[in-house]
């Protein structure tokens, strides 16, 4: 049996990629950013279809998701067609952003010498960077503000939990304990039991980057996006200047802001935003009754637009992943 709070994978740091990993391994010189996202995924491509069975991270790679699995599941792969299952929800936009961001990546890095020479031209396509970039978004496990790929750990799937005393468990944490790569149980699993962890996401996170949605999911919300712009504004250069003043003052750090709702006090920074785009009075006060049309009306508009489109071309049994957005949607409502 594993205990609530007892170390049930210990991972030797050794057997870890990260970015110091493929420096070491590799030639591929990139900037650090992002936790090392871009040297990971390029070292993971070279591991995956350059160096194959003559890397000791082949038994990893070959258990991972293929890139036909790959196409019926990630996002990154759907076309616009399929996206357009996701319309009236704000998360259309945000996974068509992010294919485009990949996309413009892969232009980028793909006339890269360094990687040219590191890779191989013959290795660099386009399906295998959607590949490597779903396997680090997915899978990467964060500590001491880098990312890592840890052997089977990132195998272990996501459930809702609740402990011994009916409390929602807490998402995982992993940490590096000398030269191990520790997690601890966030509940206790009987011997035979599959064991799983909260990752602790909103659906449309799970969605974006996993390619799943969770029935049960105590951290699920709404998608709210809203921006501000020269209209709200009075269209001047200084009251633009002001704006961002105010909305720094408030915790904003840009013109556009996704909100997460869920319950009341959720409310509080999406209220803040719409006093600013409505050049209400009061910094940092959340929800009140100065904003409560306002809120009344964004969410009332919001609930029209989908239920018109959950309502028309509703599929009673549609195939997944079709039916994991019209869940996703519906849920919104």
């Amino acid at each position: 049996d594993i205990d609530e709070g007892e170390v049930y994978l210990s991972t030797p740091a050794t057997t870890v990629i990260d970015e110091d990993t493929a420096v070491l391994h590799t030639d591929i010189k990139l900037p650090s950013t992002n936790g090392g996202f871009d040297v990971i995924l390029w070292f993971i491509l070279w591991l995956k279809f350059v160096a194959k069975e003559n890397s000791k991270y082949h038994p990893y790679l070959k258990i991972l998701p293929s890139i036909e699995d790959l196409k019926r599941t990630s996002p990154l792969f759907f076309d616009d067609e399929m996206i357009n299952h996701l319309s009236g929800s704000d998360l259309r936009l945000h996974l068509i952003r992010n294919r485009q961001r990949a996309l413009d990546k892969f232009r980028k890095a793909s006339q890269d010498i360094n990687i040219m020479r590191a890779i191989g031209v013959e290795h660099i396509k386009l399906d295998n960077y959607l590949w490597a970039y779903a396997m680090v978004d997915s899978r990467s496990i964060w500590w001491n503000g880098k990312r890592h790929l840890v052997p089977l750990l990132d195998l272990v799937n996501c459930a809702e939990l609740k402990n011994a005393r009916g409390n929602y468990t807490s998402p995982h944490q992993t940490s590096l304990s000398v030269d191990n790569a520790i997690t601890k149980a966030t509940k206790s699993f009987k011997k035979g039991d599959q064991v799983f962890e909260n990752y602790g996401q909103a659906n449309h996170v799970y969605f974006t980057y996993h390619g799943f949605v969770m029935n049960d999911n105590s951290h699920d919300c709404a998608l709210v996006d809203m921006g501000i712009d020269k209209s709200d504004t009075a269209a001047s250069a200084h009251n633009m200047r002001e704006t961002e003043l105010r909305l720094r003052r408030n915790g904003f750090h840009s013109f556009s802001r996704s909100f997460c709702i869920r319950n009341l006090s959720s409310l509080d920074d999406l209220s803040n935003f719409l006093r600013i785009k409505h050049q209400l009075p009061g910094d940092n006060v959340g929800f009140g009754d100065d904003v409560v049309d306002l809120v009344r009306d964004l969410l009332v508009r919001r609930k029209k637009l989908y239920d018109r489109l959950y309502r028309f071309g509703h599929d009673d049994k549609p195939p997944y992943p079709v039916s994991g957005m019209k869940s996703l949607v519906g849920r919104e409502t």
